[in-house]
C-alpha cells in the first residue's frame, strides 16, 4: 500500500486539515489531483502553509480556476477531465490523496470521486462534520463506500462532537467494516501549522497502527 485517500461528505468541512495531519503523522507525500478553485490558495498551498513541506507535495493533473464541481470548471475552460490520467502517476512514496468536495462529487458527466478511488483502490479517510442533516449524507456516502467496497480504515469528525449522531454513524459503519479508527478534530476558529503538528503527534501511534 502506498496511498491513502481523504474524502467527506461534503466540502469546506475540513479535508484539507485532515489531510495535513495525516501526512505530517506519517511523514507522507500530498496530492490533491484534482484542484476546483485557486482563491485565495489551493489546497496545496495550504498544507504548505500548515507545515507539510512543498517538497514533498505533487502537482495537480487538473488545476481549474473555479471553485465549482470538477466536471462544470472543467467545461468552463473547455477541458476534459480523465481518470486514467490520474490513476496513471505513479506515486513517489506513501502519499495521502485529497478528494475534492464530497464522495459523490461528478469529475466527468458520468463518473465521480467514488469512481476515482475506487480505481485507485488505496484505503480511505472519511471526514464527516456534523450539522442538521449530516447523519443522512454520511450514511448515504457509507452505503456508496460499502456497495463499491471501498477500504475504510478512518472516520475523522470535524468540529463539535455531536455524541447522539456519532452513535448512530458507528453502528451503521460498523456493519460494513471492523475495527474502523475515530479521530476528533476540534473547533479551531484559525487553524494553523500547530494545531497540524499538535494532532499529527497525538494521534501518529494510532495512524500508523491502522496499516
Amino acid at each position: 500500500m502506498n496511498g491513502l485517500v481523504i474524502s467527506g461528505i461534503s466540502t469546506g468541512i475540513g479535508k484539507t486539515l485532515v489531510s495535513s495531519v495525516f501526512a505530517q503523522a506519517t511523514d507522507a507525500w500530498y496530492w490533491k489531483p484534482v484542484q476546483a478553485g485557486t482563491e485565495p490558495l489551493t489546497d496545496t498551498e495550504r498544507v504548505q502553509q500548515l507545515g507539510v513541506l512543498s517538497s514533498k507535495t505533487m502537482q495537480e493533473v487538473y488545476r481549474l480556476k473555479n471553485a465549482v464541481s470538477p466536471h462544470a470548471a472543467a467545461k468552463m475552460e473547455k477541458k476534459k477531465i480523465k481518470l486514467a490520467r490520474i490513476t496513471d502517476i505513479a506515486l513517489p512514496g506513501f502519499t495521502v490523496i485529497e478528494g475534492a468536495g464530497g464522495l459523490m462529487t461528478p469529475l466527468t458527466d458520468t463518473e465521480t470521486f467514488l469512481d476515482l478511488f475506487k480505481a485507485m483502490g488505496h484505503p480511505l479517510v472519511f471526514v464527516i462534520r456534523h450539522y442538521l442533516g449530516s447523519i443522512n449524507h454520511s450514511l448515504l456516502a457509507l452505503s456508496a463506500m460499502a456497495a463499491a467496497g471501498l477500504d475504510l480504515r478512518f472516520i475523522a469528525i470535524s468540529g463539535s462532537e455531536d455524541p447522539e449522531s456519532e452513535k448512530v454513524i458507528r453502528i451503521f459503519a460498523a456493519k460494513h467494516w471492523s475495527n474502523l479508527c475515530y479521530l476528533h478534530f476540534p473547533e479551531v476558529e484559525a487553524w494553523q501549522a500547530e494545531h497540524t503538528a499538535l494532532y499529527a503527534t497525538q494521534y501518529r501511534d494510532t495512524i500508523r497502527g491502522a496499516f
